[in-house]
């Protein structure tokens, strides 16, 4: 089983230099970090795991993804970086791939890709998207953006974003893109995964999904690649996961349901994150390899 963190950093905690540095000299696997733009004050809409309207301080606070994933790349050499995940479709096609590839390549192929289409009405409202069709937009940004990395010279004419031929670099070091892991439940999400997607990356836990239905869900896409004639061993399953539960016994459920990664929460309660500097992330740090890492 893979080992990784995610961190969600605000001007609080520790930078993502020093946290992902810290990562790897622990001997995790991966370091990622999530994506908010803007989040408007007024809102309707309850995140997936919540049962009320109250946010943890973080989702206001947390820096620009690819800036933060730039220097966690500069002072490190091994360990794998991504988003956890980026939410395509507040960003221009464009623009992403060319962020995308330029971030693989100055890291020496070392990034995962981690989308998603997001759970804020208002938030995706900012950027003029219609919520009901964000999935939908999230797969007609990222076909063109894989067009961009694979071709010299690409074009894409699609529902929601067109541009004529164009010649875009560098491209990225991972042929032929970034491992793309998509983060959503939906159906059409998990065919998705099945036809261009690289893995799947759920939120686990808190509210989230269950083990069990974490299985039922790895099983829908396992059809599906049956459907398609991929090969399902392609796939590679990274799940978020929010859990109180003792490691041992979190790994034993996560490799039974089909898990290939984990990726664990830094630090642990999510109310107290903005407060954590550099002492007591790398505490959690600690206590996180200890308990996943130690005799593996």
């Amino acid at each position: 089983m893979k080992i990784g963190v995610v961190a969600p950093l605000s001007n609080k905690t520790a930078d993502p230099a020093t946290m992902a540095r810290a990562c790897e000299e622990r001997g995790f696997e991966s370091f990622f970090v999530g994506e908010h733009t803007a989040v408007p004050v007024g809102r309707e809409s309850k995140r997936p795991s919540a049962s009320g309207l109250e946010l943890p301080d973080f989702y206001y606070e947390l820096p620009a993804p690819f800036v933060s994933l730039s220097f966690a790349a500069a002072v490190t050499t091994r360990i794998k970086i991504g988003t956890a995940i980026c939410l395509v479709a507040e960003h221009h096609p464009l623009e992403l791939a060319k962020t995308v590839a330029t971030l693989d390549r100055y890291s020496n192929g070392r990034f995962i890709f981690g989308i998603g289409s997001g759970w804020n009405a208002e938030e995706a409202a900012l950027f003029g998207i219609d919520f009901s069709r964000r999935w939908g937009v999230t797969r007609d940004y990222v076909r063109a953006m894989i067009k961009l990395w694979a071709e010299d010279d690409a074009s894409h004419e699609g529902e929601f974003v067109s541009f004529p031929l164009v010649r875009q670099y560098p491209k990225p070091v991972q042929k032929p893109h970034p491992p793309i892991h998509i983060g959503a439940f939906v159906d059409a999400a998990l065919k998705d995964v099945a036809t261009y997607g690289s893995g799947w990356m759920p939120g686990t836990g808190r509210g989230l999904m269950t083990t069990k239905v974490l299985a039922e869900r790895i099983a829908f896409i396992k059809r599906e690649c049956e459907k398609q004639g991929r090969d399902f061993r392609e796939i590679e399953i990274s799940c978020l996961v929010y859990e109180d539960a003792e490691p041992c016994q979190i790994l034993d459920d996560y490799a039974a349901a089909g898990a290939h990664r984990l990726v664990l929460f830094c630090p642990g309660k999510e109310g107290t994150a903005p407060d954590y500097g550099i002492d007591g992330m790398q505490r959690r740090l600690d206590e996180i390899a200890e308990g996943y890492l130690k005799g593996r």
